[in-house]
């Protein structure tokens, strides 16, 4: 692949088609955004062109990337139409009936993983690199979120111990929290308290039983979880009340799931 003089960037939802032949009713190829970027990526062979596919597993891969995976696994070109002669597009470009994928477009997806999304195939997984970016350095970004605004220092000091201890509890688990989750705790910390007049361990105590412990799930495994959050949050009535109230189930039912 090569990387060029400048760098195009193109993003666009992930449940969108990408090369299925699209004709509209002026008879001119309907050209969608990934296909924009081949394009591009084909007529600037000098500069590399970026797709960025954001929560690519919203839909399944397999439904709407399958042809761009096969062609870049055997390099055959992308099938756009079936005409033999080139057709007009919405972009006013002249599309061929197929196009090779060009070796300047730089095509990286992100991925969640919850019950919100579906599992990634191994079909897709061998055919890709997979990058882990759910380290989550919490100290340096309280760090920087203050630099940029000092005035939640007070609510960031309020809140850190708390946060870092409940963060290192909870990660091992795979129920850790991320960057957003930290910044809208620190920053409704610093408003619950200057405006609302909350006392800062009530603001503490209502943001982990609303933000942070909903995330808590699990099954015996993570009884010891539940025993340490209880002492790391010791003086957080509502804390301890959701911590003994998912306890009580886990001893019932075996496993235990935080109200949401």
């Amino acid at each position: 692949m090569n990387c060029g003089r400048s760098a195009g960037i193109i993003e666009y939802p992930s449940t969108l088609r990408i090369s299925a032949p699209h004709i509209a009713a002026t008879n001119r190829y309907v050209v969608p955004p990934f296909l924009e970027a081949v394009l591009v990526a084909t007529a600037h062979r000098d500069s590399p062109v970026f797709v960025v596919l954001d929560e690519l597993n919203l839909a399944r891969v397999e439904h709407y990337f399958s042809d761009v995976l096969s062609c870049v696994e055997t390099g055959e070109p992308l099938q756009l139409h079936s005409n033999s002669v080139p057709l007009e597009g919405t972009n006013r470009m002249s599309i061929r009936a197929a196009i090779p994928v060009p070796r300047n477009l730089y095509i990286t997806g992100t991925i969640n993983v919850d019950e919100t999304t579906n599992p990634v195939s191994n079909k897709v997984l061998d055919r890709a690199i997979v990058i882990d970016m759910s380290n989550v350095e919490l100290a340096g970004f309280l760090d920087n979120l203050v630099s940029r605004n000092p005035g939640l220092q007070g609510a960031r000091a309020a809140i850190e111990a708390r946060l870092l201890a409940v963060q290192s509890l909870m990660v091992p688990h795979g129920l850790g929290f991320g960057y957003r989750v930290a910044e809208e705790v620190v920053r409704y910390q610093a408003f619950a308290t200057s405006q609302l007049q909350a006392t800062a361990d009530a603001v503490i105590d209502d943001l982990m039983v609303r933000k942070v412990l909903v995330k808590l799930r699990g099954t015996e495994t993570q009884r010891r979880l539940l025993t340490d959050l209880g002492v790391a949050l010791v003086g957080l009535e509502k804390s301890q009340a959701l911590l003994n109230r998912l306890t009580n189930e886990l001893n019932e039912f075996s496993s235990f799931q935080a109200p949401r």
